[in-house]
């Protein structure tokens, strides 16, 4: 178990953290305000929905009421306001998502197809996701193409990491608020040719689409689980 886990179990649960959430103080964005590649998303979802990374459930929200959508993250703070708000939000994480059962809609968005997070990486957590898929699911994954802006800076790290074998947009980052900060986490920035390329040889997932980055460099992946092989007659829990 790596400190990111141990962190998670360490925290207060959810329902005492819900009992002191106060969503008056949250700014929950609202679907106007996201880029356009994740309103599409949204519309695209459809049965029984995961949304990993769920944060404070501003997804969740959209499709609430045509949806049957559970959220997972491993913030107790953040499921804590998901859950202050009607939300079936439960701590979890891509390697660790928890007993959930199976869906139709698997979202990845506000850039969260970056948990993929290395070449070495992203087989491992597609199968994970496979997993948790039903026969011919989706993923709907947001991604951030890292060649969009072009800043010398970003163009250095770039250089660096093929040096050291690494795909241009991996990168190494923490978050940090005040006094507190996450552990150390690997995150995947890529174009639609490198997703393509990275899972050429999955046996779970097929490319359905993927749309031109935006002017942020954002767009939507759709990921398609191959015909016949989603776990059939599982019923989600």
């Amino acid at each position: 178990m790596n400190e990111r886990h141990r962190a998670v179990r360490a925290s207060p649960s959810p329902e005492g953290l819900a009992a002191r959430a106060d969503v008056s103080a949250c700014r929950v964005a609202r679907p106007e305000e996201w880029v356009e590649c994740e309103r599409r998303a949204v519309e695209l979802a459809r049965g029984r929905v995961l949304d990993v990374g769920c944060a404070v459930g501003r997804h969740m929200l959209a499709i609430a009421e045509t949806c049957q959508v559970v959220g997972i993250d491993p913030s107790p703070g953040a499921v804590a306001i998901a859950r202050a708000q009607g939300l079936d939000a439960r701590l979890g994480s891509i390697q660790e998502p928890g007993g959930l059962g199976t869906f139709d809609s698997i979202m990845l968005l506000g850039g969260n197809l970056g948990l993929l997070a290395s070449r070495e990486e992203a087989p491992k957590v597609l199968d994970g996701f496979a997993r948790l898929a039903r026969a011919d699911a989706r993923l709907l994954a947001v991604g951030h193409d890292p060649y969009t802006v072009q800043l010398t800076d970003h163009q250095h790290y770039h250089l660096l990491n093929r040096r050291q074998g690494r795909l241009p947009g991996q990168v190494r980052m923490r978050l940090r608020y005040r006094g507190w900060s996450s552990s150390w986490f690997s995150r995947l920035l890529m174009s639609c040719d490198e997703l393509a390329r990275l899972i050429v040889n999955s046996e779970d997932w097929v490319m359905e689409r993927c749309g031109q980055p935006d002017d942020l460099g954002f767009y939507l992946a759709v990921l398609r689980r191959k015909p016949g092989t989603g776990p059939d007659g599982v019923l989600g829990g």
